[in-house]
């Protein structure tokens, strides 16, 4: 299979790994750098091992500037770490990306080093470059490039780690554990408090080099270290690797005078400056002393000369050494247009990390329930999670409180077994402590047999034909295959099945309709906060980077931030079925039913189904919904089970399923159903329904009556009579009518004329016209027509819900559905009216009904409004440009509903024919290069 990769870019030096040594280094060069980080922040160990004051970092300008962000402190607070290190590398203009993990090394026709191939969770792109600093923990680029590692002798390592707690609450039997210091850390949420700061030292039993083997000694220390009492703990275990660049072992003196040689490899160019250096193992320990690396970084940085540029033409995989690399979307369409694309044949067979039964990708809220569930069946399961606990939003993305939800069956589960495990009078039943959620979780996977990698980043499917034999992933150790039965894809956003080549959805292309994300502060103790002031796609890099960046400095001063985005809409899969809002409104029955659930329309956003032009979704009125087995399986493909998010389902339909504890219910039955499937050589829709509804009643995921209810037919046209003659005031009768048009034509026409009702009348007339017939289209004209702009609807954020456009707005959208032209001089007065009310429902409505009917009239009405000061100019280069926008308030949004007011009316006007100077052709360019992805994408798509 082929496939390829954009080269995005082309530097004098890149640098891999985000830890304090590679940022130093990336700011001493005197060249064009490029940096690239696998966590969501810069500082990696460094930000969570202790950085301690003293005469080293009082007088390094780079520590110092770190320690007065949070002032008397044994330790330098996350954020202070993270925040200084993005803030120095953007005030010398070096590019940086995080979430990015290096895959491959690139060479010219000479075989040089020419670049490095990364991947995250936008696919595979290459960065250019002759000078590469590898800054990981393990040497990670050097083993890739199959640089002569020393031979590593099994035995013993020294693990630490360090917590937060209270001081009676850090020590614990068989850990030497050693008090750093107590530390006031502000909480908004309680008053402030002491608590002291612990490193925890472990020596432990290394078998041998296996992932596993790492990965069961970071389990022992989780275990060995973990109290209720805990206020925060850091996720990496910090150790020294036993093996280092095979060069000799270099004498070390101390930071100033060591030689350099130490931290060069057999490859020309290529440099480790991390603790796998050849030195002795004992020295290699000084390499974790933040500044002792800052020191490294910038020595190794100003003995380099800018090298000699690389021509892209000449580039190609180094030694490849894997194969089927990510089918995904791959970055931004702007990186495609821009740069040459490297064509990659088959890459040659990876070597094998190790065989599952099931493997499942993400250890969220949709990931840790399946890997138990599958592990408690008995299966051989592995869990890759490439952060570092599980949980997900409900943990690290500090929402931990169910808001909606079905809270029975595994759920109620859940609930208990956190109560059991808190600090006795902490617990609450509708929220939870993260840290021990994300405990609870890992002790029993790992009780039942399972296995967790964390910091593992899955870069790719194997597939044969169309179906899922495993994963491709990358660890700190190198990349691999894993191989599965089944796979069970809890990345949120379909990732798996997107890079095996499964049908899946795309969010904001022919419209702007995103849930609302947050991305929150995390105080110590962790506890609830829940934001919605910005978008973000989690399939593109340059968009996580840039939301990461800009919330650290909206939550200045704080003592960290969530490393994920707490995104609510993301990609899907198609799958066997998409349930829609008319299932939901319906309450549909399926055959397959495997969760029972219940939300609000909790849309942080508008709706665009032409339902809710009908009637808008009732605020805080809660609907029930079951979801089908057949909404997690990707269509036409095998031994792969889509949970959370990334499900199958209508983007209005989604509030209603994707609720933690529905979530919950839903991936522990995925589980289940994985495990059932083994039988028969992981066909999921081969297994026995019946049994697998059984189990999920016996776990109270479903109720007994699931057990005999059947897939709902076509109803009956005495139904159909029957909701005709009301006054539509139920979505249930809206959703009957829909559910069959041909049917319900004729039944609303004949309504329509006897109805005398005004407000019933314009109702039906809607419903008409979403079914495509105009027969009504005069009661609506009318209505726009003698009524001034009633009040419009904007994008806020939290606490948002209902309806998302006005009864004028809904008359409009339905006029545009029903494609009626008569209508066109009543919207061309709409439009001209809109310099007086810019409401962004109105915005919406107009540029949907110019979508039908591209009148140059109505385009001119835009550009008017495209030029007022309060809406041109939303657009940002940078995140720096949109922060100095931003308003000082953490829940802030008008300067996102700005940009959409702005994108909405470039884009109606550019397709009325923009003959206004392409004045719209100027603002879409202006967004093309928009630092927000979403808007981005739009603006590009809207071009071509």
């Amino acid at each position: 299979m082929k496939c390829t990769i954009p080269i995005i870019g082309s530097f004098d030096m890149i640098v891999a790994g985000g830890g304090i040594g590679g940022v130093a280094a990336a700011l001493a060069y005197d060249g064009a750098v490029y940096l690239a980080s696998p966590e969501t922040y810069l500082g990696s160990h460094y930000a969570f091992s202790p950085i301690l004051p003293g005469e080293s970092t009082a007088s390094d300008p780079l520590l110092s500037k770190i320690f007065k962000r949070n002032g008397e402190s044994p330790i330098a607070f996350p954020l202070a770490v993270k925040s200084v290190l993005e803030e120095e590398l953007a005030s010398q203009d070096v590019t940086f990306e995080l979430g990015a993990v290096p895959i491959a090394l690139l060479e010219d026709d000479k075989n040089q080093l020419a670049g490095i191939v990364f991947s995250g969770k936008c696919g595979a792109y290459a960065v250019l470059g002759r000078i590469v600093i590898d800054a990981s923990h393990t040497a990670t680029l050097a083993r890739l490039a199959k640089v002569r590692f020393t031979k590593t002798y099994f035995s013993k390592i020294t693990g630490t780690r360090l917590t937060i707690a209270p001081k009676d609450a850090g020590t614990f039997e068989g850990v030497d554990s050693q008090a750093l210091g107590n530390v006031v850390i502000p909480n908004a949420k309680c008053e402030d408090h002491e608590w002291t700061v612990f490193r925890h030292t472990m020596e432990f039993e290394v078998p041998d080099g296996s992932i596993s083997s790492w990965a069961d000694i970071e389990n022992q220390m989780r275990a060995a270290t973990w109290s209720a009492r805990t206020a925060w703990q850091s996720p990496f275990v910090s150790y020294v690797p036993q093996d280092s660049i095979d060069g000799g072992s270099y004498l070390w003196g101390d930071e100033n005078c060591v030689d350099l040689g130490a931290f060069e490899t057999s490859v020309k160019g290529l440099f480790v400056i991390g603790p796998c250096a050849a030195l002795s193992r004992d020295t290699a320990e000084k390499l974790l002393d933040p500044a002792i690396a800052v020191t490294i970084g910038r020595r190794v940085a100003a003995s380099l000369k800018k090298p000699s540029p690389v021509n892209p033409e000449s580039v190609h995989i180094a030694a490849p050494d894997g194969r089927n690399p990510l089918r995904r979307e791959a970055v931004r369409e702007t990186w495609r247009k821009a740069h040459k694309l490297i064509e990659v044949e088959d890459w040659q067979e990876l070597p094998l990390l190790g065989e599952y039964d099931i493997v499942v990708v993400g250890g969220g809220t949709g990931g840790a329930p399946a890997a138990l569930a599958a592990s408690r069946e008995g299966a051989k399961t592995l869990v890759l999670e490439s952060q570092h606990d599980l949980g997900g939003v409900a943990t690290l993305g500090a929402i931990n409180i169910y808001w909606f939800g079905n809270r029975q069956g595994f759920t109620s589960e859940v609930v208990q077994a956190v109560k059991d495990l808190s600090e006795p009078g902490t617990f609450q039943s509708h929220c939870w402590n993260a840290i021990v959620k994300a405990e609870w979780f890992r002790r029993e996977i790992v009780k039942a047999g399972g296995e967790i990698w964390f910091g593992a980043y899955t870069t790719g499917a194997i597939c044969e034909s169309e179906t899922l034999r495993g994963v491709v992933v990358m660890t700190e150790r190198g990349i691999g295959i894993v191989r599965a039965k089944v796979v069970i894809d809890a990345t949120g956003s379909a990732d798996v099945a997107h890079a095996a080549g499964c049908e899946c959805t795309k969010i904001a292309v022919d419209n702007l309709a995103i849930q609302g994300t947050g991305l929150p502060k995390v105080p110590v103790p962790p506890t609830y906060h829940n934001t919605d002031y910005l978008f973000v796609n989690d399939n593109d890099l340059a968009d996580v980077t840039h939301a990461m960046v800009l919330a650290r400095r909206r939550y200045a001063g704080h003592f960290d931030l969530s490393s994920i985005p707490g995104t609510r809409e993301r990609r899907q899969i198609v799958g066997d079925v998409v349930v829609s809002p008319l299932d939901v409104l319906l309450d549909r029955t399926w055959g397959d039913t495997v969760c029972r659930s219940f939300s609000d329309f909790d849309s942080h956003g508008y709706t665009v189904h032409p339902i809710f032009h009908v009637l808008p979704p009732r605020k805080l009125f809660v609907y029930y919904a079951d979801l089908p087995l057949r909404a997690l399986l990707p269509k036409g493909y095998s031994s792969i089970l889509v949970t959370g998010l990334g499900i199958s389902g209508d983007r209005d339909a989604m509030p209603i399923f994707r609720m933690q504890a529905d979530i919950q219910n839903h991936s522990y039955a995925a589980g289940i159903a994985a495990a059932m499937s083994l039988s028969c050589n992981g066909a999921v829709r081969r297994i026995d329904i019946s049994k697998l509804k059984r189990r999920l009643v016996e776990k109270g995921i479903l109720a007994p009556k699931a057990l005999v209810e059947f897939e709902s037919q076509s109803l009956p046209r005495a139904v159909l009579e029957s909701a005709a003659t009301g006054p539509l005031e139920e979505h249930s009768e809206i959703s009957a009518l829909m559910s069959d048009p041909d049917s319900a034509r004729p039944l609303i026409r004949q309504r329509l004329v006897k109805e005398s009702d005004p407000v019933v009348r314009r109702r039906f007339a809607r419903l008409l016209a979403v079914l495509g017939d105009d027969d009504g289209a005069d009661i609506l004209i009318d209505f726009i027509s003698s009524n001034p702009w009633d009040k419009g609807w904007e994008y806020t954020g939290m606490g948002q819900g209902g309806a998302s456009e006005s009864e004028i707005d809904s008359c409009i959208q339905c006029l545009a559905l029903s494609h009626t032209g008569s209508a066109r001089k009543a919207v061309l007065e709409k439009a001209k009216a809109l310099k007086e009310n810019h409401a962004f429902s109105h915005i919406r409505a107009i540029a949907a009904y110019v979508a039908t009917f591209r009148d140059p009239e109505i385009g001119a009405a835009l550009a008017e409004v495209l030029r007022m000061p309060e809406v041109a100019g939303a657009s940002f280069a940078t995140t720096t440009k949109e922060f100095e926008a931003t308003p000082p308030s953490h829940v802030d949004t008008t300067v996102r509903n700005r940009a959409l007011c702005e994108l909405c009316l470039a884009r109606a006007l550019y397709l009325c024919g923009d003959t206004e100077d392409h004045l719209a052709e100027k603002v879409l360019k202006r967004y093309v290069g928009d630092v927000r992805g979403y808007f981005s994408r739009y603006a590009a798509v809207t071009l071509k």
